[in-house]
């Protein structure tokens, strides 16, 4: 098996975090474009059964095979220049990326807000944002699956968290925050609260959202002052 056009998610050299998902383009030994059926069949000697497979009408669209945690994900259809997909997705963890980067014992409160709201949902995958962390057992202890916002003035820092994870940013870099509110039958009832930095390549990212439904998806507007006095930013609607 023959793989062309490698490429991956995270490329900066810098970045701490392995890869999530690699693709490439793959045609069978003897370099055949429609060469599903070795390349297939490759897989089966390898890594026995898939673990899952999917259809459309009876028809046969793709596979996943697991090996150790990074799954395998190969598609029939092949691409107009005649290539099989071969897609591999990093699904392990990496617990040492949640490490809480300030002293936990001398994190304060100096500020908060506190909702108890089932319909408001903190962005979790710390693989797509290194800014997620693990909650202080303080906090988590005293709020549980309480919403909150925070800002620490010893440490100079704002933060988000909901049960065992938190978000938590430095202030000086964060510019100001902002409110998307979607009400649209064709995409969904929701809302966001956004996080924007100073640098010029920043550019912004969800950090709490609200599941609501037609004409209630302004929860964050309502609260605009309120999150504005805690954070010590300005947010925009």
């Amino acid at each position: 098996m023959i793989l062309k056009n490698l490429g991956t998610q995270f490329s900066t050299e810098d970045d701490p975090r392995p890869f999530k998902t690699y693709e490439a383009h793959c045609v069978n030994s003897a370099k055949e474009m429609h060469g599903f059926a070795e390349i297939h069949q490759n897989f089966l000697n390898v890594l026995s059964k898939p673990i899952a497979i999917f259809y459309h009408q009876q028809e046969f669209l793709r596979c996943v095979f697991d090996l150790s945690g990074i799954h395998f994900v190969l598609y029939k259809q092949t691409l107009p220049q005649g290539y099989v997909l071969l897609r591999w997705v990093n699904e392990r963890s990496y617990p040492h990326l949640l490490k809480n980067t300030v002293d936990e014992k001398r994190m304060q409160l100096s500020a908060q807000l506190i909702w108890e709201n089932s319909n408001l949902h903190l962005s979790r995958d710390y693989m797509r944002n290194l800014h997620i962390k693990e909650t202080p057992l303080a906090v988590r202890e005293k709020f549980a699956d309480k919403t909150l916002i925070w800002r620490d003035d010893y440490h100079q820092c704002l933060c988000f968290s909901k049960g065992d994870r938190m978000h938590l940013y430095d202030l000086e870099d964060v510019d100001y925050l902002s409110i998307k509110e979607v009400d649209d039958g064709r995409i969904g009832f929701y809302s966001e609260l956004n996080i924007h930095f100073k640098s010029e390549n920043g550019g912004s990212i969800p950090v709490v959202s609200f599941s609501g439904e037609p004409g209630k998806v302004a929860f964050f507007a309502d609260y605009k002052k309120e999150i504005e006095n805690v954070t010590q930013r300005q947010v925009n609607l």
